[in-house]
């Protein structure tokens, strides 16, 4: 299965969604398959493509300095 959610959330969705508490055997990557999280008897992440500091930093500065050009001000920003 691939998500566009975490790896943490789409588990838990994907577990309670089964009617199951844990499958038997499950792989998943979340995030566009930038995560691999394999469960056989536990979950195991194989792998994890995940940004730098510096990278989300230059992102969200990106996004703040484009609403600034347009003038948009937004009620209220999500950040993690």
């Amino acid at each position: 299965m691939i998500s566009g959610g975490d790896g943490r959330s789409f588990r838990n969705n994907s577990s309670a969604s089964s009617g199951r508490r844990t499958p038997a055997e499950l792989s998943i990557l979340p995030t566009c398959g930038t995560k691999f999280f394999q469960y056989t008897g536990e979950w195991k992440k194989l792998y994890s493509e995940d940004l730098s500091a510096e990278q989300k930093k230059k992102i969200i500065d990106s996004f703040h300095q484009a609403l600034d050009t347009l003038g948009y001000k937004p009620e209220k920003v999500w950040v993690r």
